[in-house]
Parts: structure tokens; sequence; C-alpha cells
């Protein structure tokens, strides 16, 4: 394949109509020739941490101080979990104490869980939250706790659970349950508790709940007194006078694609198949032909 690397003059139209040159993702302005639609917020993270992009916007993204491009636009995915940023509301407390706070991954305030009967354990949950949902069902969610504790869907079996282990700082983790996880025994409640030997006392934290239908974990998608949808957005790079006839986009992991047009059109920028902060876009090349 042939890929342009300047501006070029085509059937005789001004140089500065056509731009065929590279379009840098990384850049804090995104390209004209990128067309970018979304409904609603979205998480995304930049230099200072987890932020709240407003409609249509399509941020840059930041790791390890550094701009590394944009995320890959996600599927529809809809988080099942009522009040996922943990406030207090959709979640039932057994042998703990959720009336403390804590300041979340974004700045805002969830609730501390601190263990108040000596038991094997105790935490909160939710009754049939995911009762319904189609499997697989992939948790994912922050957390933090000097101890151990774990998230999981009751009855899924051990090797489903999200575990942290001495999260002194907030951590990211998730964990996909397969379709054959469901015994007769699922009933869809979600549990978010503590089993460590410190029985009294040990306190911990989870933010950003969530559970949504897929073999991977999306980005956050906050929800309140009921669960909520994140729409998937509209992504393409423009044609410049319907002249190239592919494109090649270049991702974070030293990937790329290659996406032909179609009768002179625009190029569909393909969703994300991975889980969420795992690839990001640095780079589109136009090309002429395969």
């Amino acid at each position: 394949m042939g890929f342009f690397v300047k501006n070029s003059v085509i059937l005789g139209v001004p140089k500065f109509q056509l731009d065929f040159s590279d379009i840098d993702f990384t850049k804090p302005n995104l390209d004209r020739r990128v067309y970018y639609i979304r409904p609603g917020n979205l998480i995304y993270i930049d230099a200072g941490g987890l932020k709240l992009a407003n409609d249509n916007v399509w941020p840059l993204e930041w790791q390890n101080g550094l701009p590394v491009g944009r995320h890959e636009p996600e599927p529809q995915r809809t988080n099942k979990i009522i009040d996922s940023r943990v406030t207090g509301s959709g979640w039932r407390s057994y042998n703990a104490d959720i009336s403390g706070k804590i300041i979340a991954p974004d700045g805002s305030e969830t609730r501390l869980i601190k263990k108040s009967v000596a038991t094997s354990d105790g935490g909160m949950y939710q009754t049939r939250a995911l009762f319904g949902m189609e499997f697989p069902i992939t948790l994912s969610v922050y957390g933090k706790s000097a101890g151990v504790f774990a998230v999981y869907a009751e009855n899924t079996g051990a090797a489903n659970q999200i575990i942290f282990r001495n999260a002194a700082e907030w951590q990211y983790a998730t964990k996909t349950i397969p379709a054959d996880a469901a015994n007769a025994n699922y009933n869809g409640t979600v549990v978010i508790y503590s089993n460590s030997e410190t029985l009294l006392g040990d306190a911990f934290a989870g933010w950003a709940v969530q559970a949504e239908t897929g073999t991977f974990a999306t980005s956050p998608i906050l929800t309140g007194t009921a669960g909520a949808t994140r729409a998937e957005p509209i992504a393409k790079i423009k044609n410049p006078g319907g002249q190239a006839t592919a494109i090649r986009i270049h991702y974070t992991d030293g990937t790329h694609t290659e996406i032909a047009a179609v009768n002179g059109g625009d190029f569909d920028i393909p969703k994300s198949t991975r889980q969420w902060t795992t690839r990001y876009i640095t780079r589109v090349q136009y090309g002429r032909g395969f």
C-alpha cells in the first residue's frame, strides 16, 4: 500500500483544499478532518486524573504524565448497578457501617465501608441487580483498602471475584464472568465485602462499580437511582474530495489497522474490542490503494 506523506494536488483541486497529511491524535485539539458525535458524558483520564467529558467531546487522554492519544470509540453498553458511585443509596450493608466518607478517584465523595461485627466477612450488596442480564458479564470497579476485599456476583464461583489486596491507593480491576458460571442458585446479587483475617474495623471502599454484558470492561458508566446506558459514538475520518482509497490507524500498542473507502466515502473508525485504557489511537494516515 502507498500512503500519502504530504498534501497533493488532485484533479486540478487546489492543494490547500485537499489535506492528506497525517492526523495526530495526541494533540489537544481534534483535527478538523475527524468527525465525532457522542451523546452523554464520558469518563476519561487526563493529566490530573479522571475527568468527565461533555457531549460530542473526544478527549485527549494521558498515561504516566504524557498524552497518549484518543481512546478507541467504545460500543454501547449498559451498567446495571444502581448508585455506582457508592454514595449510599441502592446498597444494603451487612456486618458493616457504610456511613463514613472518602475521596473517590474523580475527586467526589464515596462511602467508606467498615466492618462493624467480628465475623468472617462484612460489606454491602445489591439484591438481584444483575438478574436477567445476558452472559458473559464483566464486572469492573475502583478499589481501595489496607486489607483484603472482594467484589463479586453471588453464586458464580470464587474464580470470578475481583480481589483487592493492600490497595493503599485507588486501583482499577475487572473480571469477566462466563455463561457457565451462573448455576441454579444465581440470583443476580452483587456483593462488595471484606474477608480479611483482621475481623473488626477493616475499612475499604469501592467506586464506579460496573456490571455490563460483554467480554471486556468499557469506561465507567456512572449511575444514580437506576442503571444507565452509554451510547456508542459515531467516529469517522473525512475523505478529502473523496480521493483517498484507504486510511491506516495507528495505536499505542504498536499495531495498526487499514480501512478501505467505499465509493469515495468517509472512513468509519472501528469500535474498541479491548478493555478500557489498554489501547489508544495515536495517528491516522491517508492512502491510495491496497
